[in-house]
């Protein structure tokens, strides 16, 4: 493998990281849509008290929404959503996405994309500095 898949997995990125990081995600999506929505609302109202409540609500519900996401498991094999059959397709998403990943670093795909954002990175901070 290679020293950045090698520093994913030491730091907890392999399979429990990825599913926290998913379960996160969905739980925090409608959470944020509120947040937006409230926001909009709010703008036009001109209260400073009811912004600084929504932003600091935002914020306690990310930190439980964290909280979840650690506790995985848990969140997944509640109202007994059949634990074994979760396990095998979030195990086997993993697997399947592993194997893609090193059949690209195989290939030097993930080099040739590399080289393509770097280039594109340039030319967009190129055409910054000239305005």
């Amino acid at each position: 493998m290679n020293p950045v898949m090698d520093k994913w997995f030491q730091f907890g990125g392999g399979f429990y990281g990825l599913v926290a990081f998913y379960t996160w995600l969905l739980l925090e999506w409608p959470d944020v849509k509120t947040f937006i929505s409230s926001m909009s609302e709010l703008l036009f109202s001109f209260e400073a008290g009811a912004v600084f409540h929504v932003v600091l609500q935002l914020f306690i519900d990310s930190l439980i929404n964290f909280g979840l996401a650690i506790a995985w498991p848990a969140y997944w094999l509640q109202d007994n959503r059949g634990p074994w059959e979760l396990l095998f397709v979030a195990y086997g998403g993993y697997w399947l996405g592993i194997r893609t990943a090193q059949y690209a670093w195989q290939q030097g795909w993930t080099k040739s994309a590399a080289e393509g954002l770097q280039a594109r990175w340039k030319s967009l901070i190129a055409t910054t500095d000239r305005e």
